[in-house]
């Protein structure tokens, strides 16, 4: 389900209606041939003034909207191009009013004040400090002493702004007299810095080689953390000559421009023919890189994020408009101070460190798995439009192909250094272009940018909704989880990463009596698979599995209600999983709660088969809830194939379905008080992934011990170490390459989240899982280290300072959830990014102190218990299940 608003503004009309948000841009869909689309301008902090989300037009008629922000407290975009303003001291007509404005620049330090160029060929740069104010900056310079003659880019920083400017009598940013500003802001005054040469002689692009040809623009990006900006170049290519070098990014800062490679660095080294990314040797290598962006991890490791790359033989520059990369930058930070120290820092770094690369050894190449976004290309074809960073994660703005946005999040070893990305998985679809997003953590709101009539001209806002106000596949579990209150005890989304899901996507919600599974999408051929979400009317009548008996075809119905039988003795139902045989090609669900546990199979053991193709209708009539074992107090079921692991609170059996459910081999493997600690000890979660093994309890974490395997016939259990971990633990999570914990394989993190209320305290530990294969090593399950650049002993990831029943992410949102409790309410929190104490990074401590509620704020009834924050695999729509009802995002 998605749920999104629109809104289209006419010329200078407005109105606002019953709309969520008021958009005020210039454009008219009437006649599209006559005015420009709008330009959207997106600050990565989020504030009460302006939430992320900047406007600027790029035609005439907008009035004091020529530039406007998104307020958060009045869910609308006010005007910060007032008529009339202070112009150095001076009252007049404002230069923005009612202008074409090309471009637009944010001071990090003071998220409502920017700088704008109203008309980039004739630069005159404003800067607005407040409401009704503004100073200028009117005799920009090029790196001649001469008036520049346009502005080909710029981004702000904490003191003022850079900006990339050509020639006098050029518009092409390489030729000679092309240089980089640094225009300060000093009492809310602007303070123009002497222009620094950058073209195409420059040392930073040629590596001390023949000149390089520049076209077709730069792009600026600012390092927060290394207080650097980047230079990257749109289109270059090295000389004629063999040896010749060319690197698409310089590095600099208020004085000086440099190369990317340290000082020291052997060029020498650096081998003909071999792609490192950014730089490359070779007669009239070419690269080309769209967009650029600056990545501080929550490991605090840095990396330039492109868009583009040094090109191969025979490929073209549209060739990698759908392929991002990160590199990894150096770090270095002065011992006394812990500050990082700028001159020595931000150039690539070796391979996992933050030391600077000497040699061309040290450096990574593009096929190199931790420089892959995504693990390779977007969909063939798509372009991207925007790329934006946040957290650990990077998004990629699609208008083309399959438009939406996608994301990839960083995975990381012990050191906290990034190993790897998830793939691409699209986290908005929409039938329309997306032509530039931004995120709002604190509300967990996407903003976008479409188009009406061909002309980009409509803001799309997502929303919190609950009750009446669903769609869809949710307004269906509502509808069939009632009467209020619901009583949704676990909700859970599959997708084709699940053996046995196949070619769609499915929720399967579990309520004290009855199970429902609702397919949400279904797969669009590619790699990896994307989704389409099923319309709204697709959701009718559901099939009901009365008696947990399935005596109708399912057909392309998607919704399958599963009610009475074994659950009525079973009951409350708490969790339920897919499981999956490759042997036999035969998936089945599985259901426990509090008096046992069911396999949903045929008279003769089958499930559904193999997998299901575009709907539900691979599951056959005759299937029936069936009796596993004799359980009470069921925690969880967890499927890793071929095997299923029941989890009760004193115990964990290992099922192997390799030939079936008929006569399965079920084996106990953990057991307190026998080799999982004392008797008095509770099991609450359970991780498995091929021979690993993570079980944790009332008094810690254990893991299977080095030399062991949990596929074994009798596993070996060890106690794990937690820096600082508060008992008991309440959650693991695991995030392998495909983003879930069934590639942990391949290497990933886990999440262990542990705390007491009666202590108000809830941490969480990450753990750096390596590749295995066989059996469990010593350095198979380790703790991160506290930082990227720091060398110290592990630690935590994050003290949250109150107590927290679950903790949700993606890697860039995060949801600390609490259920009622005495006279505790409900609560819904989310970093407070502007607090630093709340950004998610290593070793912070009181972040959920210094979070925020959920704005606006979300629909809890109290008492309400939080059952489940997942995001749905085909729309990227996040889902809250309480005990008073559904909310979702989306």
């Amino acid at each position: 389900m998605k749920r999104i608003f629109f809104v289209c503004i006419l010329f200078s009309l407005f109105f606002s209606g019953q709309l969520s948000a008021l958009v005020l841009v210039p454009g008219s869909p009437i006649d599209p041939a006559t005015t420009l689309p709008v330009a959207i301008n997106f600050f990565p902090v989020i504030n009460d003034l302006a939430d992320g989300v900047f406007i600027s037009a790029r035609a005439t008629g907008a009035q004091e909207y020529a530039v406007a922000g998104y307020q958060r407290s009045s869910q609308k975009f006010v005007p910060y191009a007032e008529q009339s303003v202070l112009l150095n001291g001076e009252t007049v007509t404002n230069p923005l009013y009612n202008a074409e404005v090309d471009l637009v620049a944010f001071a990090t330090n003071q998220p409502s004040a920017f700088f704008a160029v109203p008309n980039k060929n004739s630069p005159i740069l404003y800067y607005r400090s407040g409401f009704g104010a503004l100073s200028n900056a009117p005799n920009i310079t090029d790196a001649n002493g001469n008036p520049a003659s346009s502005v080909a880019a710029m981004v702000g920083t904490s003191g003022g702004v850079y900006m990339a400017v050509t020639p006098q009598g050029s518009t092409n940013f390489g030729d000679p007299g092309s240089g980089i500003i640094l225009v300060a802001t000093i009492s809310n005054a602007l303070q123009m810095l002497s222009t620094i040469s950058l073209n195409a002689s420059n040392i930073a692009f040629t590596l001390n080689t023949n000149p390089v040809t520049m076209m077709n623009g730069v792009s600026l990006a600012w390092s927060i953390p290394l207080n650097l900006v980047y230079c990257a170049g749109a289109h270059i290519t090295s000389g004629a000559v063999p040896t010749d070098r060319v690197s698409l990014v310089a590095r600099g800062f208020s004085t000086s421009i440099t190369p990317i490679l340290y000082p020291t660095f052997d060029v020498s080294s650096l081998v003909t023919g071999t792609n490192y990314g950014i730089l490359a040797t070779g007669a009239s290598v070419t690269g080309a890189i769209a967009f650029e962006q600056l990545l501080e991890t929550s490991t605090r490791q840095v990396l330039l994020v492109t868009c583009g790359r040094i090109l191969n033989g025979g490929e073209m520059p549209i060739d990698v408009q759908n392929q991002v990369y990160a590199f990894p930058l150096n770090r270095e930070t002065d011992p006394a101070s812990g500050l990082v120290v700028s001159n020595t820092s931000g150039f690539l770094a070796k391979k996992g460190s933050n030391d600077a690369a000497l040699t061309a050894s040290d450096l990574y190449t593009i096929t190199d798995a931790p420089v892959q976004v995504g693990q390779g290309p977007l969909p063939t074809n798509a372009i991207l439009n925007q790329l934006l960073v946040n957290g650990d994660c990077v998004y990629a703005i699609v208008n083309a192909v399959f438009p939406g946005v996608y994301m990839s999040r960083a995975l990381f070893d012990t050191n906290g250094f990034v190993i790897g990305w998830t793939s691409w998985a699209r986290i908005i679809n929409t039938p329309n272009p997306v032509l530039a997003a931004a995120l709002n953590t604190i509300t967990g709101t996407w903003f976008m940018l479409t188009t009406t009539g061909g002309v980009a001209n409509t803001i799309m806002r997502t929303v919190w909704q609950a009750g009446d106000a669903l769609t869809g596949v949710a307004n269906s579990l509502i509808r069939l989880t009632g009467p209020a209150p619901q009583s949704i005890t676990a909700l859970n989304g599959y997708d084709y990463r699940t053996p046995g899901l196949g070619d769609i996507s499915l929720l399967v919600c579990v309520e004290r009596n009855q199970v429902i599974l609702a397919q949400t999408g279904f797969t669009i051929p590619g790699t990896p698979p994307f989704y389409e979400q099923l319309p709204d009317f697709a959701y009718g009548t559901p099939i009901v599995a009365t008696n947990t008996v399935l005596s109708t075809p399912v057909g392309s119905n998607p919704l399958v209600q599963i009610t009475g039988g074994i659950f009525d003795d079973m009951e409350p139902l708490t969790t339920a999983t897919i499981a999956h045989s490759d042997t036999i090609a035969e998936s089945w669900l599985v259901v426990g709660g509090e008096y046992g546990a069911a396999i949903w199979a045929m008279q003769n053991g089958d499930g559904w088969g193999n997998a299901f193709g575009d709907n539900l209708s691979a599951l056959p009539e005759g299937l029936v809830m069936q009796s596993l074992g004799n359980y009470t107090d069921v925690r969880t079921v967890y499927a890793d194939a071929p095997y299923l692991y029941i989890a009760t609170s004193s115990q964990v059996d290992r099922i192997d379905l390799t030939n079936g459910i008929a006569n399965a081999p079920v084996v106990t493997i953990a057991k307190t008080g026998g080799n999982l600690g004392t008797a008095n000890n509770v099991i609450t979660d359970i991780l498995f992934c091929k021979e690993l093994g993570l079980i944790s309890t009332t008094v810690g974490l254990y893991r299977i011990a080095s030399g062991s395997s949990a596929r074994a016939a009798d596993p070996l259990w060890v106690f794990q170490k937690l820096p600082e971990s508060e008992f008991p633990i309440k959650t693991i999570t695991g995030y392998g390459l495909n983003g879930i914990a069934n590639s942990l394989d391949q290497g990933g993190d886990c999440w262990i989240l542990s705390g007491t209320a009666r202590n108000n305290r809830s941490i969480i530990n990450r753990l750096a899982i390596s590749p295995f294969a066989g059996t469990i090593a010593d350095n198979t399950v380790t703790p991160f280290a506290c930082d990227s650049f720091v060398n110290q002993k592990p630690s935590f990831f994050l003290d949250f300072g109150i107590y927290q029943d679950s903790v949700v992410s993606d890697g860039a949102q995060y949801f600390f959830a609490r259920s009622v409790e005495s006279l505790i309410p409900t609560m819904i929190r989310t970093p407070n990014i502007r607090n630093p104490l709340a950004q998610p990074r290593s070793t912070n401590r009181f972040v959920g102190v210094q979070s925020l509620p959920m704005q606006p704020l979300l629909p809890l009834d109290s008492p309400s218990d939080i059952n489940a924050l997942l995001q749905e695999p085909a729309t990227g729509a996040w889902y809250i299940a309480t005990s008073t009802g559904l909310i979702v995002q989306g």
